[in-house]
């Protein structure tokens, strides 16, 4: 099984398994079924590599989001809660909020004004 489709049966269980030094732990562990645990088991490699990725997509997301709050001249009370929204978006969601952000502001250096998609207003002085 696919380790995307493995963390979203997860997640369906109300399961988060995360990664530290290529440990694998599964939170609540009193929402894991023996059927769960053999899988996480016999997929642990799948899942250590997918999770790793999954931490690069949250870092370009990341970044992505402080671009948005650029583009708006958001305070740090609104970064903040931009901050906290993308971290408490489920792990596999997270890529396909990641390429909307960069539809919408694009991949431009911090400090400079991002080009947006036609629609949203564009920077001012």
């Amino acid at each position: 099984m696919d380790a995307l489709v493995i963390l979203r049966l997860l997640h369906a269980h109300g399961v988060r398994l995360t990664l530290r030094a290529d440990a694998l732990t599964a939170a609540p562990a009193s929402a894991l079924t023996d059927e769960l645990r053999a899988l996480i088991r016999e997929n642990r490699l799948e899942l250590v590599a997918c999770l790793k990725d999954l931490q690069d997509t949250t870092d370009r997301l990341l970044e992505a989001a402080e671009r948005a709050c650029d583009y708006w001249r958001d305070g740090p009370e609104a970064r903040e809660q931009m901050r906290r929204e993308c971290l408490e978006t489920p792990e596999h969601l997270r890529a396909d909020l990641l390429a909307h952000l960069r539809a919408a502001y694009g991949e431009s250096v911090r400090g400079s004004c991002p080009r947006p998609a036609a629609g949203l207003y564009p920077c001012g002085p």
